[in-house]
């Protein structure tokens, strides 16, 4: 699968703010299926979850490397010219929800990651972590996100 694919997979699943279940459970299926990667929802409240995603380590990482974003979306309005949950092709651009702000950079993320284990990262030497953490729009909720996840460490 490549990174627009990905991407298109992703645009399809609401993830309204503070309504990001289902995204999560793909998110954390994703990394679990495609990269081998640890990973568990943590639940912040009401349908708002962190994404965690790291390999065991075994002994002292070689690299350290830290990968994270947000997955929630706004609410679309009528003013969506195109079906915001089906990723558009408009001349150059892609058009869909979160397609920009952050489905895009999770999607290319993890297609890096993805190439990066398959040609140089070895999940044993090299320490590798994905988090969603809290929630972009809603600050009391972005707050609980961070404090769910330091919290449980």
């Amino acid at each position: 699968m490549d990174c627009v694919e990905l991407l298109e997979q992703m645009v399809s699943i609401p993830s309204e703010s503070q309504n990001e279940e289902a995204f999560a459970r793909f998110l954390c299926s994703y990394l679990h299926d495609e990269l081998g990667m640890e990973s568990e929802l943590q639940h912040i409240a009401g349908k708002s979850y962190n994404v965690l995603g790291y390999w065991k380590e075994t002994g002292t990482p070689s690299r350290r490397l830290l990968l994270g974003g947000h997955i929630d979306t706004v609410v679309p309005t009528p003013r969506w010219k195109t079906a915001p949950y089906r990723l558009t092709s408009c001349g150059d651009e892609l058009h869909g929800l979160g397609a920009a702000d952050m489905k895009g950079g999770l999607a290319a993320q993890l297609t890096v990651l993805k190439s990066e284990l398959q040609r140089t990262m070895d999940p044993e030497k090299d320490s590798i972590r994905f988090y969603r953490l809290g929630n972009h729009y809603q600050n009391k909720i972005d707050t609980l996100g961070r404090s769910a996840k330091v919290e449980a460490g």
